[in-house]
């Protein structure tokens, strides 16, 4: 689907969730135009992001408004320099990898694990979003997936 018919679907058809990454999907496509409310929107009222250093392990954003004001309002300058890729679903966990890749430094070998999102869906919406490898990612999925903390 082209940009511009999305847009000429509006934000109510276009927050539809018929699939499993839908979520993903118009999260995706509302930051890439710049419509942060519409974005914040796809996440659980009580999603928790982790991806620092807007949101790190040890002050998560959890909300819709912290998410906003914390974590969407830094990612949407980069959106465009660095689009995710490699979008793969595993039950209810959906992995991405941006297209940057890392050289450990130790080793010399790149690794592109490094740059890796993991967007957990419940009930059509964004539950939790971790980057990375961070220790904190398995506590905070099985939260996201049950919706107890």
């Amino acid at each position: 689907m082209c940009a511009a018919a999305l847009m000429a679907l509006g934000t109510g058809a276009a927050n539809a969730s018929d699939g499993p990454v839908d979520a993903y999907f118009w999260f995706s496509y509302w930051v890439s135009i710049g419509r942060l409310d519409a974005a914040a929107d796809r996440f659980a009222a009580d999603a928790v992001v982790i991806v620092a250093p807007a949101c790190p392990a040890r002050a998560p954003c959890v909300g819709r408004d912290a998410i906003r004001e914390r974590y969407l309002a830094r990612i949407a300058r980069f959106v465009k320099e660095r689009p995710l890729i490699d979008q793969r679903l595993v039950g209810t966990t959906l992995y991405a990898h941006d297209e940057r890749s890392y050289r450990n430094v130790v080793t010399g070998v790149v690794d592109a694990r490094a740059g890796r999102y993991a967007f957990v869906l419940r009930g059509g919406l964004i539950a939790s979003l971790t980057f990375g490898g961070d220790d904190a990612t398995p506590a905070f999925e099985s939260m996201a997936r049950t919706g107890e903390r």
